[in-house]
């Protein structure tokens, strides 16, 4: 990410002092505005609940059990005999051990798949922008969380880029 900035940087002054001068043309766009809104993003959100979604589901039922397990133990507690609660004392922290080991490798899961997803969308976003800044003939795209404190919304390509990106993801087939 700091090398990106720095390039980044560095492109924009050798842009803005360019040979002889010439104008140049910029723009900028919101990397997160699009990666959220994309349509590749949104069908993938949706994979991603259908996959896993049976995994949330057990994990929430296994949260409802102890919830339960530990309020009857409460509740029971004085009428329990002493191994009867240290029994269902263990039950219960058996039961959170096996719910935090299922959430640790459903968030591994979910992990892989999130940083699969997040570098297609960055693929398909570099090449999106190179077809809109040829079609448009700008000459430097900034993102602007990486290097732009401020630009004027006229530079602000972010909606025609999103655009670009829906329209380049279904070429591809909508992968």
């Amino acid at each position: 990410m700091r090398r990106f900035s720095i390039l980044s940087a560095l492109t924009l002054v050798i842009a803005l002092t360019a040979p002889a001068f010439a104008e140049q043309k910029i723009a900028v766009f919101r990397l997160g505005e699009i990666t959220a809104q994309c349509d590749k993003s949104l069908a993938e959100r949706d994979k991603i609940e259908k996959t896993f979604g049976n995994e949330r589901a057990s994990l929430q039922q296994l949260e409802d059990t102890i919830r339960k397990k530990s309020d009857e133990l409460r509740v029971q507690a004085s009428a329990l005999s002493r191994d009867a609660q240290e029994d269902r004392q263990a039950e219960i922290i058996r039961l959170q051990r096996d719910y935090e080991d299922a959430a640790r490798i459903l968030g591994r899961k979910l992990e892989v798949e999130s940083n699969r997803i997040q570098e297609e969308i960055i693929m398909l976003v570099a090449e999106a922008t190179k077809n809109y800044a040829e079609k448009n003939k700008i000459d430097v795209v900034l993102e602007t969380t990486m290097v732009v404190m401020y630009s004027s919304p006229e530079f602000d390509i972010t909606e025609p880029l999103l655009l670009e990106v829906n329209a380049l993801w279904k070429a591809q087939g909508s992968k």
